[in-house]
């Protein structure tokens, strides 16, 4: 009895093994029959493992099979839009677009060729969904400007072209804000907003590196809007930067002579034809401001007699004018001519240069007469000797000090 209750038992499954055996006869059936239950188990988590790899890596490969068409569809655009083909341009936009739906850049691309092609209302469908997408992104800004200025809403053009200057750029910011700024300066010139414009050009000025270059442009954008003295002095900072700037010297002598400095043109100018022989403008500016300065009764320095000398000069010119202007007479009204005429034969019996010297009153009077003839002349009789030039800017000079009020 005490034998049978000895018994052993599994300790796996509580099974009774035999008398005399080491093994539980269950488990070693069971062993013998297959895995396990934790064994299946482990090798299903296993296989699911393999299968969510798989599959992962076959849904990037796919992902990136798209983006690299979407890619390939955007630089066959790109090229037939350089080529200047803007209907295939657009159809492979487009493809691109199906593979890469919602690529801004594709968009926009997209948008800037419709544009090209003339389909305004297709691209501006596409850059307002990006703008409201991404209000400040300057390239998006920049299209939209150029939309609405080409269909002629000058205060939307204005409001776009300053997001896109203050915008956000994806690379080379300020050349970029700068090259809006100098769009936005020419768009507003030529609709004839010279305030805005000069204001604009101001703050694109107060925003420049060092670079005698980009100085140099902004003085000839001052000098298109006919603000001398500002152009005059981004000439200068420019010629600070490099003394030997051809550009910034021919600035700065156009600049002086339309601000009436003829002795500062004249420094200005002399240094331009010396470095470049060919450059007829600056040539015939050159000898035009040494006529003034050769001529001018009032210039700076003069002695008495140099100023009688001058004014007796002015007057055999005048007289000399009027006698050429006489042999148009079918071009001329007579009855101008004549009293003109009348009054250098009147002045040059009293105008002698002991007279001159001594008779301030007598002095202006012959000159203003001079001047008179000079000026009339131009208008009726065309430029004449280069002179009679000289004498003309010297009446319109001074005729525009006396307006302003400042001393020529």
């Amino acid at each position: 009895m005490s034998g049978a209750n000895s018994a052993e038992h599994c300790l796996d499954c509580g099974a009774e093994i035999p008398a005399g055996g080491r093994d539980c006869p269950v488990c070693a059936a069971r062993d013998a029959a297959g895995p396990s239950r934790q064994t299946a188990v482990l090798l299903s988590l296993l296989l699911l493992s393999v299968l969510f790899v798989v599959t992962g890596f076959a849904a990037r490969a796919f992902h990136r099979h798209e983006e690299l068409l979407a890619e390939e569809w955007l630089h066959r655009g790109e090229e037939a839009l350089a080529a200047g083909h803007t209907s295939p341009a657009i159809d492979a936009l487009r493809n691109s677009l199906v593979y890469a739906k919602g690529n801004p850049q594709a968009q926009l691309r997209l948008a800037q060729t419709l544009a090209v092609a003339g389909r305004d209302e297709e691209a501006r469908t596409y850059l307002r969904t990006l703008w409201e997408r991404e209000p400040g992104n300057a390239a998006v800004n920049l299209e939209l400007a150029r939309l609405a200025a080409r269909h002629g809403d000058v205060a939307e053009a204005i409001r776009y072209y300053q997001g896109s200057i203050y915008g956000v750029w994806d690379s080379d910011v300020l050349e970029r804000r700068r090259q809006t700024r100098v769009e936005l300066v020419h768009y507003l010139s030529g609709r004839g907003l010279k305030q805005q414009a000069v204001a604009e050009i101001i703050a694109l000025a107060a925003s420049l590196p060092p670079d005698p270059a980009l100085e140099t442009m902004a003085g000839n954008l001052f000098f298109e809007q006919g603000v001398y003295n500002r152009a005059l002095a981004e000439f200068q900072e420019a010629l600070r930067l490099d003394p030997r700037n051809g550009l910034a010297l021919a600035g700065a002598g156009r600049a002086s002579f339309e601000l009436g400095s003829f002795v500062d043109a004249q420094r200005y100018l002399h240094q331009v034809v010396h470095v470049a022989p060919h450059d007829e403008e600056a040539a015939n500016l050159l000898a035009l401001s040494s006529s003034v300065v050769s001529l001018d009764p009032y210039a700076r320095g003069l002695s008495a007699d140099a100023r009688a000398q001058r004014v007796l000069r002015a007057l055999t010119l005048a007289q000399q004018r009027l006698a050429s202007c006489s042999a148009a007479r079918s071009a001329v009204p007579e009855t101008d001519i004549a009293a003109l005429a009348q009054r250098v034969a009147a002045a040059k019996p009293r105008a002698t240069l002991s007279a001159l010297r001594r008779d301030m009153d007598l002095f202006d009077s012959t000159a203003a007469l001079a001047f008179d003839v000079a000026a009339h002349s131009a208008q009726v009789c065309g430029p004449g000797s280069l002179d009679d030039q000289a004498l003309a800017l010297i009446a319109r000079t001074r005729a525009n000090s006396r307006a302003t009020g400042v001393a020529p």
